[in-house]
């Protein structure tokens, strides 16, 4: 990989106009001393989410990656996909008390319905059809362009979507002239995805927080192509409601029962928010379709990864399949790290925004960490340094997911990389206050 540097012509007012009109009405307001019908500037909310692209359109950094990796970083995430449906099937089939060992944290102990109702979305083949897209972090070998080490896999809420599909795509023809030299193919995939499902009976809701750019940005994304072919309403998340009268069908917004939903809302947010609902799952889960769907929380929980090594170090046949996956290594005790004298960092099982990481040397020594609201269980993992080209920052990758509906269509339990985005950062961890979105293009002659 190396870096080069375009004018990119940015103009965030055409930009929010074609690619986010619904969410740029939230986002206008009146300059001083000028009619509202005559001029308006958007909120410092938005002009904070793409201060690096307005300050460096004359020179936006632009990574380029060579066309002939592109086969094999999407091998390695499709294959860790796989690994992870195969893990969290095995998972559900344990006792309550084996998950628990892995998976443990507040919330389930708090709310233990919550896993009958995952299994439920895993095993029932309607329910399974309801992921539509997540994303990995992983490190990407800048010299190799391998993957090395993945981190998480983010099946619950993941964000940064917008810029990694359109704001990426527009940078892609400015730099190249065509939108075909990137790997960036999440909106034809999913588009693809609800085609092949045709109509969703009864309407459909996306669901965001209106206080937040970044929610609204990825909800009109997911909801424009849902859109498509479908009644969808495009609501905050204090519209939503519950009606105990309608048993199968209770979710609702005024009048209007919802049969599909996605909710940019952690579940165990979702789950606080209608205890009741979600303890009486049985009467309306064959009724109500939430994207992404309960399953899915538990492969976001870092404690899968956890699972993960103990079926690698204990399954010969698991461990066949899946052994020269880039798997880092993680435990629920930092026990075996701490003897060994390996670098290890420490995180939250349900942990967001990279809250609450801690990096540990070999001699067990804490060298950096990062601030949050998370006490919850924690998960101890190999540590792994991000990637870094010369002259720019540290970077990860991340690489969004879309169903594989060609060849798994009934379960849709398999997945296609479909967009690849890189985050680069000035600190050992990656922080919301700190990373950045850098776009890319293909080099056709590597």
């Amino acid at each position: 990989m190396k870096c080069s540097y375009h004018n990119i012509n940015f103009d965030l007012n055409v930009l929010m106009i074609e690619e986010l009109p619904w969410t740029q009405a939230f986002y206008r307001e009146a300059l001083p001393d000028h009619p509202v019908q005559q001029e308006q500037a958007f909120k410092q909310d938005v002009l904070d989410y793409f201060e690096f692209p307005l300050k460096h359109s004359g020179a936006m950094p632009v990574y380029e990656l060579g066309l002939s990796s592109c086969a094999r970083i999407e091998t390695a995430f499709e294959d860790t996909y796989a690994m992870l449906v195969n893990a969290v099937g095995r998972l559900f089939s344990e006792s309550n008390s084996v998950l628990m060992d892995y998976m443990g944290c507040d919330f389930l102990r708090k709310h233990p319905y919550f896993v009958d109702y995952a299994r439920f979305t895993f095993r029932d083949h309607g329910s399974a059809r309801q992921a539509i897209y997540g994303r990995f972090d992983a490190v990407l070998d800048p010299i190799t362009e391998t993957v090395t080490g993945i981190y998480e896999f983010n099946g619950d809420t993941p964000t940064m979507l917008f810029e990694s599909v359109n704001l990426q795509n527009r940078v892609c023809e400015e730099v190249t002239g065509d939108t075909e030299m990137q790997l960036n193919s999440f909106y034809p995939n999913l588009q693809s995805l609800f085609n092949d499902l045709g109509p969703i009976p009864g309407k459909a809701a996306v669901i965001f927080d209106q206080d937040s750019f970044e929610d609204m940005a990825t909800c009109e994304t997911l909801a424009q192509i849902i859109g498509e072919q479908n009644t969808c309403l495009f609501a905050d998340v204090n519209e939503i409601d519950y009606s105990f009268e309608r048993r199968e069908n209770p979710f609702e917004i005024g009048n209007d029962p919802l049969s599909v939903i996605f909710a940019l809302v952690p579940w165990e947010e979702m789950v606080e928010s209608f205890p009741r609902a979600y303890s009486e799952w049985a009467n309306w889960a064959s009724g109500v379709t939430f994207l992404e769907p309960a399953w899915r929380w538990f492969i976001s929980n870092k404690g899968i990864w956890a699972y993960v090594t103990h079926l690698l170090e204990t399954d010969s046949m698991f461990a066949q399949q899946y052994r020269l996956l880039p798997i880092l290594k993680t435990y629920t005790t930092p026990a075996k790290f701490i003897a060994a004298g390996v670098p290890y960092v420490a995180k939250p099982k349900i942990g967001r925004m990279s809250c609450n990481v801690e990096i540990f040397n070999g001699q067990n020594d804490k060298q950096f960490g990062t601030e949050g609201p998370y006490t919850d269980d924690a998960v101890y993992q190999q540590y792994h340094a991000p990637g870094s080209v010369v002259g720019r920052n540290n970077f990860i990758v991340g690489m969004f997911m879309v169903p594989d509906v060609a060849t798994d269509l009934n379960a849709m339990r398999g997945a296609t990389a479909s967009t690849l985005c890189i985050r680069e950062f000035d600190s050992p961890v990656l922080g919301v206050s700190n990373e950045r979105f850098i776009p890319h293009v293909l080099d056709e002659n590597r």
